[in-house]
């Protein structure tokens, strides 16, 4: 199964520029999400009670994952909340009445520590519990192979132009802004391949500026690996085998000329799992 994969990554950067004569610094925030898609498993389980007379109860299903030699291996992967139908839930106090179909599912994320080197096997099975007619039931559910590969391990560097070019506000004449590039290689150094890479960047916005500057910024357009994508916000990757490195450019414009004097980039890895040890993204610069 597919599983979107979501890197936040926040950039900051500080220009300056002339303001009734002196230096005033600006400091602009640019939003971006860098998105893949990621292996990942959905476990099923279906239960029929074709019992007239019987409901079940006390329903529990305890997962297992284990490796090839029957060891467990549950600690690498990460397993979603079940989604239960019919069943209420699978945690002990589950039921299902007579005649009745439900069914529970499973996200199961392995981590990068379940394929280090190459393609994996592991098994997905555990137990079924529940109570019928006063009895406690318990069914071993038989493992499944699941095949792990390895994952991308991506490495994000930012550059950007230091000079912009646009009006001087000390001249009588108007100058053009003059397009200037933030830019971004994407480069996999994993073992496994990077699937539908993109990067969806928002419109820059000033989140600093003491002495009130009259300026703007904007995205006009971006390329990828030499290819116009204009005027979306949106760098299309597509595909990174292992080894494989990829360069895209945004053009942005200001209303102002100067210069930028700093810039920092930070990332958060989001996922609807909430858990922090899953990114594919191993430094962002």
């Amino acid at each position: 199964a597919a599983f979107w994969l979501t890197l936040r990554n926040s950039i900051f950067a500080r220009l300056s520029g002339p303001s009734d004569g002196t230096c005033a610094h600006v400091k602009v925030q640019l939003d971006q999400d860098l998105v893949l898609t990621r292996n990942a498993f959905n476990a099923t389980l279906l239960l029929d009670n074709q019992s007239a007379t019987s409901p079940l109860s006390n329903i529990k299903v305890v997962l297992r994952i284990t490796d090839n030699n029957g060891l467990a291996a549950d600690s690498l992967f990460t397993v979603s909340p079940p989604t239960a139908t019919g069943l209420g839930a699978v945690d002990g106090t589950g039921a299902l009445g007579v005649n009745a179909s439900g069914s529970a599912t499973w996200t199961i994320v392995p981590t990068r520590q379940a394929a280090p080197n190459g393609p994996t096997v592991y098994g997905v099975g555990g137990l079924l519990q529940y109570t019928q007619d006063g009895h406690a039931v318990t069914v071993p559910l038989f493992s499944a192979p699941i095949t792990v590969y390895p994952d991308p391990a991506l490495y994000v560097k930012y550059f950007h132009q230091r000079d912009v070019f646009a009006d001087d506000p000390f001249t009588p004449q108007i100058e053009p802004s003059i397009p200037y590039v933030l830019g971004v290689l994407v480069e996999n150094r994993g073992k496994g391949t990077a699937n539908n890479v993109s990067i969806i960047s928002s419109q820059p916005k000033i989140v600093d500026n003491e002495k009130g500057l009259a300026i703007d910024f904007k995205i006009i357009g971006s390329v990828v690996a030499g290819q116009p994508q204009s005027p979306s916000l949106t760098a299309n990757f597509g595909t990174l085998a292992p080894g494989a490195r990829s360069l895209g450019l945004w053009y942005l414009t200001s209303t102002l000329q100067g210069f930028f004097e700093d810039y920092q980039a930070s990332f958060q890895h989001v996922d609807d799992l909430g858990v922090t040890n899953l990114s594919l993204v191993d430094e962002v610069t």
